[in-house]
């Protein structure tokens, strides 16, 4: 079930490479972990998201540098975090948020000449697209979480890495199972990440109804749209909190 769960999750990402894990957590962590990050290396990221996002960044010894958001999306500010980039970055988390995605063209063309990854944590955006492109599939390695809250959610704790590129897949796939090369044989530090296989197989079912699902909650967020543009409503997130 988790081989055919994989397989399902790359076919809907149009990814090449799907590697299932036991949280979103674990997803941002396994990734940072392939890339092998030295001590005090710099992860650039939001500083608008949940505590695992620069959880993950200390855990590996790494330096957290926080971007500001932007108050119309509450995405990372991609203009100021060109000026948070030095010799000593060598990863950015960009945050996607309430469903919403960015469009990462302007940073990938500014990181040409560095080599420098960019993971898109889409603990809140599986399902999204930018065009005809997939949210996980917009950077060099996409994380995702199957919490029972997310769009698509498990009956328990559960993620999954998503990227284009053999060498993260290989590394994330020996590193989400102590190390492991084959069995009983690790050759690098890993950690015990593996997806439950109960949750796989909630996962496959729920896979059948998400397109449905996601149309339904489209057409819900429309109806408050509406409303709140009949009755001459704006900003009212930031009105409720004065």
């Amino acid at each position: 079930n988790i081989n055919l769960l994989e397989k399902k999750l790359k076919q809907f990402t149009k990814s090449k490479y799907c590697i299932t894990v036991s949280s979103g957590t674990d997803a941002l962590l396994v990734s940072l972990m392939s890339l092998g990050l030295k001590k005090n290396d710099e992860v650039i990221t939001s500083a608008f998201s949940y505590i695992s996002t620069a959880e993950v960044i200390l855990n590996i010894g790494c330096k957290p540098v926080f971007v500001d958001i932007e108050r119309e999306t509450s995405l990372i500010n991609l203009s100021e975090l060109k000026k948070k980039i030095t010799n000593k970055t060598k990863a950015i988390i960009i945050v996607s948020l309430f469903g919403i995605v960015q469009d990462l063209k302007p940073i990938k063309n500014y990181l040409k000449k560095r080599k420098i990854t960019i993971i898109e944590d889409a603990a809140q955006s599986f399902g999204t697209k930018l065009g005809k492109k997939v949210s996980c599939n917009l950077s060099d390695i996409g994380c995702t979480s199957f919490f029972p809250t997310k769009s698509l959610g498990a009956y328990g704790d559960a993620g999954a890495i998503f990227t284009n590129n053999k060498k993260i897949y290989q590394s994330s796939l020996a590193i989400r199972q102590h190390g492991q090369n084959k069995k009983y044989n690790s050759s690098r530090l890993g950690i015990s990440a593996r997806m439950d296989e109960v949750q796989a197989i909630i996962l496959l079912e729920k896979l059948k109804i998400f397109k449905k699902e996601l149309y339904l909650r489209k057409k819900l967020a429309q109806r408050y749209d509406d409303f709140f543009k009949k009755n001459k409503i704006k900003n009212y997130i930031f009105t409720i909190n004065g």
